[in-house]
This record gives structure tokens, sequence and C-alpha cells, in this order.
């Protein structure tokens, strides 16, 4: 019995590596992330959001800003990621570092330590796009060819 199980988790991954695009192989969970920024912002921009959230004790404006900046910013993070395009890619990490900053220091001004999880988990999710930012400007400094995987 295991070493069927074994022979099929073997072909299961064989299958995975040969047909699931790159960027899931290469980078699964800032893709994660970058879809989970996606689902997250898109009841934001509907109005749908559960009662007892930020967005009741913020003016509409910033809450349509914030479901704005969380779709947009995590389709483009994800189309870069799925296309290995490092442009695209920075262009959705900027609104969603700044967005992620400015939401956990509202969520702290607004409710206090009672939001202290929320803030800590979205101020770091700000924090690890920043990193990203940088890791990416980084990477476009350097001459293109250079970067090229396939040149030694």
């Amino acid at each position: 019995m295991f070493r069927l199980w074994r022979r099929i988790s073997i072909r299961a991954e064989e299958w995975w590596l040969k047909n699931a695009p790159f960027a899931v192989i290469e980078n699964p969970f800032e893709l994660f992330t970058a879809l989970l920024c996606v689902v997250a912002g898109i009841p934001y921009l509907t109005g749908t959001t559960a009662p007892g959230s930020l967005d009741a004790l913020l003016p509409p404006v910033w809450v349509i800003v914030w479901g704005i900046q969380l779709v947009f910013g995590g389709m483009l993070v994800a189309i870069g990621l799925l296309r290995r395009n490092v442009y695209i890619e920075k262009a959705g990490l900027w609104p969603l570092s700044v967005a992620s900053l400015v939401y956990s220091v509202s969520l702290f001004e607004h409710v206090g330590l009672k939001a202290s999880v929320s803030f800590f988990v979205t101020f770091a999710f700000s924090v690890a796009c920043w990193s990203r930012l940088i890791l990416v400007r980084a990477i476009l400094r350097i001459p293109p060819i250079a970067r090229r995987r396939d040149v030694e």
C-alpha cells in the first residue's frame, strides 16, 4: 500500500512540476498573498464588509482607496509573478506597501491595543512588501545581461 501511495505521489509531483505555472512553483507564497489581497479588497469596493470592521470608522473615500489599492496592487503583483516581470510586480508592491502601512496605523489609532494582533499582521505585511520592493529595485539595477538565468 505504501509503495502504491509513494508511486502516485511521485507521479503527481512530476506532473505538477511539468504543468504548473512557473510563478506557482518559484514564488507560491508571494502569489498566494497577492491573490489574497485581491480577494480581501473586493468587499471594500462592493461595500459588503463585516460590521464592526475598520471601514465603519473611516471616511467612505478612504475605504474605497484601501479596496482599490488591495485589488489592483494584488493583481499587479500576481500578474508580475506569473509573467516573471519585475516591473509589473514593482508597480503592484507600491500600493500594497503604502496601503497596508496606512491601514495598520489607522487601525491602531482608532481601535488601540484591542487591535494589536491585526495591527502587527498588517504592519508586518507592509514591511514584507517594502523589503520585496527594495529587492526588486536592487534586481533592476543589475545590468540586464547579468540578470539572465541562462547566461553563466
